[in-house]
């Protein structure tokens, strides 16, 4: 590697072991190599301020870990060859949150989404959206109603397919078809 500084071990002349690299180009990594490769526990802080301290596999982001970017938003779960994949947290700075399984960098599966306004969502998720059955906890007016809940089909992060609506107290307001988040006449 003759693009940066290293300190720390050598073996027959490759990094191996606990070590601080500095790339040319401002990028740090501190933590465990094999045989050139980031390779165990360290940490990696990126020009750009984004910062990730977790399991490393041969130079990808591999394991458990937490993944920080400049804007404040944090990612603390399970990663796979530099994605999130498998169960985390997703954090906005507002306070708003995801939590469940993750598959290529987005929600899908199980999980539950809290917005900073306490409005919540729990249910089935593809691809980042609400997608299959889930159940919306509503915080203001929606539809007319104020507050209450939605359980049913979503499709593409939109209320689509059969579903109740509730007030508040959980009496029924509105059922049956929906389509594109309005209900069907």
């Amino acid at each position: 590697m003759n693009n940066g500084n290293f300190y720390g071990k050598l073996r027959d002349t490759q990094i191996h072991g606990k070590g601080f690299y500095r790339w040319f180009d401002g990028n740090t990594y501190y933590g465990f190599w094999s045989r050139n490769l980031m390779d165990g526990r360290g940490i990696r802080v990126w020009k750009t301020g984004n910062r990730y301290e977790g399991d490393w596999k041969k130079n990808k982001m591999n394991g458990n870990g937490s993944f920080k970017f400049k804007s404040g938003k944090t990612y603390t779960g399970q990663f796979k060859n530099d994605k999130f994949w498998g169960l985390g947290t997703l954090k906005w700075p507002d306070g708003t949150y995801i939590t469940g399984a993750f598959l290529n960098d987005e929600a899908s599966g199980f999980g539950e989404k809290k917005w900073s306004n306490g409005q919540t969502y729990s249910g089935s998720w593809v691809k980042g959206f609400h997608h299959g059955l889930g159940k919306m906890q509503y915080v203001g007016k929606k539809d007319g109603i104020d507050g209450g809940t939605w359980a049913g089909e979503f499709k593409k992060g939109k209320r689509s397919g059969y579903g109740v609506r509730r007030d508040k107290s959980g009496a029924v307001q509105m059922k049956g078809e929906w389509e594109n988040d309005k209900a069907k006449p």
